[in-house]
Order: C-alpha cells, then sequence, then structure tokens
C-alpha cells in the first residue's frame, strides 16, 4: 500500500471523555477497547452497510498471562498487533452492538498475544495465515496520558501527539490506520488514510459517527 496518506483529527470534549471513561465503561461493565470499536464497526457499518469489520487490533502487549513473570519493570516494544472479525449483525441497538462486539473480544485467548507467536514462530501456521485475508484497517488506543505523567515529570508529551512519519518510498499496511489518545482531558482520534483509495469527505464522516456512536452510550 502507498505511504501517500493524510489525517484528519476528531475528538471528544472533557465531559463527554469522563461520562465514556468512568460511567458508561462502569455500566455496562466493559473495556475501553470494547466501546471504542464498538463505535467503530457501527460507523463503518452507517457508511459501507456491512454489519461487519475486520480489524488489526494493537496492543501494549505486556498482558499477565504467565504466573509469576513480572512485566512492570520491562523496557521495549512488546507490542501484539492482531486480526479481529466484529459482527454485529444481530444487533439492532447501540447498547447491543456493545454486548456482541464485549463477547467477541472477551473470546480472544491471552488477549490477542498467541497470535503473533503463532505467525513468526511457527513455519506452518506462518504459510497458512499469511495466504488468509489480512485486514485494511488498523485500530491503536494508546490509553490516558493525562495519568502517565505528573506535572513535575522530567519528560512530558507535547500538547498535540503525533504518529510517527513513514518514509516517502515505505510501504503502509493498512490503508486506514485509527489511533486513540486522551490527553488535556479529552479522548481525540487520529485517522490517518490512503489519499489514493479514500476521499477525505468519507473519512471525516465514518469519524465523526464514530464519535456520534460513543455519544449513544
Amino acid at each position: 500500500v502507498s505511504a501517500v496518506t493524510e489525517e484528519i483529527t476528531v475528538v471528544l470534549n472533557e465531559n463527554e471523555t469522563r461520562m465514556l471513561l468512568q460511567e458508561t465503561l462502569s455500566t455496562h461493565r466493559v473495556q475501553i477497547n470494547e466501546v471504542l470499536l464498538a463505535a467503530l464497526v457501527q460507523a463503518t457499518a452507517a457508511c459501507t452497510g456491512q454489519p461487519i469489520l475486520s480489524v488489526d487490533l494493537e496492543g501494549h502487549g505486556r498482558e499477565e498471562i504467565i504466573e509469576d513473570v513480572d512485566l512492570s519493570r520491562t523496557v521495549g516494544w512488546f507490542t501484539s498487533i492482531y486480526p479481529v472479525h466484529l459482527n454485529i449483525t444481530s444487533a439492532h441497538t447501540p447498547i447491543a452492538a456493545l454486548k456482541a462486539v464485549k463477547e467477541q473480544i472477551r473470546k480472544i485467548p491471552n488477549k490477542g498475544v498467541d497470535y503473533g507467536v503463532l505467525r513468526y514462530m511457527n513455519a506452518t501456521m506462518c504459510e497458512q495465515l499469511s495466504s488468509q485475508y489480512t485486514p485494511s484497517i488498523s485500530f491503536n488506543y494508546l490509553g490516558q496520558f493525562d495519568q502517565m505523567f505528573s506535572s513535575d515529570a522530567m519528560f512530558i508529551p507535547e500538547n498535540k501527539f503525533k504518529r510517527l512519519d513513514h518514509a516517502a518510498g515505505s510501504k503502509r499496511s493498512h490503508v486506514i490506520d485509527v489511533i486513540g489518545v486522551v490527553t488535556d482531558g479529552k479522548l481525540q482520534f487520529t485517522w490517518v488514510y490512503n489519499v489514493g483509495q479514500f476521499a477525505k469527505s468519507t473519512i471525516q464522516s465514518i469519524a465523526q459517527n464514530m464519535l456520534y456512536q460513543l455519544s449513544t452510550l
């Protein structure tokens, strides 16, 4: 995929972000990724008419899946990326869609860490998985940056979140990357998309619809 991209950013206000992170999660007993992915699949469904979405989900990879292994002081890139197939065909309300996505996400063994082991450390599985369809969309929720740094910390993030740029001649693995992060008390999503395949108005519409879906919860 060509690296020629543009990006747009949409933002929830502080009150909407607070309600999402505090009230929505506790009321529906869900995790933040489950809520965000439910909103994403509903937003894409509204645009495409397809209630099914395959997405590569990126995680921090520091999952506590092995007893007596403390990862709290480890240094380095543990990132896990694994495909998720979301289906809300039978969900006719936002809450039903959230429930469906929640159930599908929680069926994934060890939060997807096993996929990388199978994909890259087993020759037979590597060949089988490489020949299968791979998602064209990636999703990565980076977390609440507000809670990671104190006011007197030696290093603090810039006010404006910036993605890592790709070299002009490089190839991208996805045609759309959706990156979420909370900064200054506001949840924002940056959509990085291939300009050769999508109009800005299309991405803007889906991104805004995702915010709307979050507001309905």
